[in-house]
């Protein structure tokens, strides 16, 4: 791009680009790395510390006067067991909480 600055980057390009850095940017040691700097591997409960994981005095949420409304307001049931086999891929789950938009004809 610094030496093509009146060219523009298409949709079509975009894959292979993203290809390119991301084949430079995924390494292994990266990924050791980033495990090793929140403690995963090896496990280091002290990477991160506590106060990153403490609320904030400085946010206030809400008012204190103001009741908090209850998450459920209907009450739950227990639900029976299912006789057929439904299984959920990951794949399901996300085209049902993120479908494609369809194209539409021109």
């Amino acid at each position: 791009m610094l030496r093509n600055k009146n060219r523009t980057i298409t949709r079509l390009q975009v894959g292979s680009l993203i290809g390119l850095a991301w084949g430079k940017a995924a390494t292994v040691g990266n990924a050791t790395s980033g495990f090793k700097a929140c403690g995963i591997f090896p496990l280091n409960p002290n990477a991160i510390p506590g106060h990153f994981f403490a609320i904030s005095d400085s946010i206030e949420v809400g008012s204190p006067n103001v009741p908090l409304e209850s998450a459920a307001t209907t009450p739950l049931s227990p639900q029976k067991p299912s006789t057929s086999r439904q299984t959920s891929t990951p794949t399901k789950l996300l085209e049902e909480s993120n479908p494609i938009p369809k194209l539409q004809a021109s």
